[in-house]
């Protein structure tokens, strides 16, 4: 699963995602009102309480830009509550972006599997004839 943020020109990247992907990836277009916002940041608040979500640490990837850019952006957030949600965005300062941590929020959130498909368990003829 792919999630795209869908606010702005990003329904036209999802729609076109979905047409190159189709056949290879789901692509679902991420909603950004305040109750979406607030349960993807809620449930990548609970995956980093809970220990579940690791980012590479090695030396070549902490001296790769994308990697202070990432590290420098999750430290600068400022978490907020609007209208009973959480949301997490840039702090006040000049130069600082949310851009990791969106991508992150969404990415995380893609992880919850909201259909299951029914399985259907019985026991094996075959093996349980050798067991015995």
């Amino acid at each position: 699963r792919c999630g795209v943020d869908a606010q702005g020109m990003g329904s036209a990247v999802a729609e076109r995602l979905a047409a190159l992907l189709g056949s290879h990836m789901e692509v679902v277009p991420v909603p950004s009102d305040l109750k979406a916002q607030g349960t993807r940041w809620k449930f990548l608040q609970n995956m980093v309480d809970r220990r579940m979500l690791v980012f590479p640490g090695h030396s070549k990837a902490r001296r790769t830009r994308a990697h202070r850019r990432f590290t420098q952006q999750m430290t600068d957030v400022v978490k907020e509550y609007k209208q009973g949600h959480m949301l997490v965005t840039a702090s006040d300062e000049t130069e600082a972006h949310d851009d990791f941590p969106d991508s992150l929020a969404i990415a995380v959130s893609m992880s919850q599997v909201e259909e299951v498909d029914s399985v259907e368990v019985f026991n094996n003829p075959f093996y349980a004839a050798q067991q015995r």
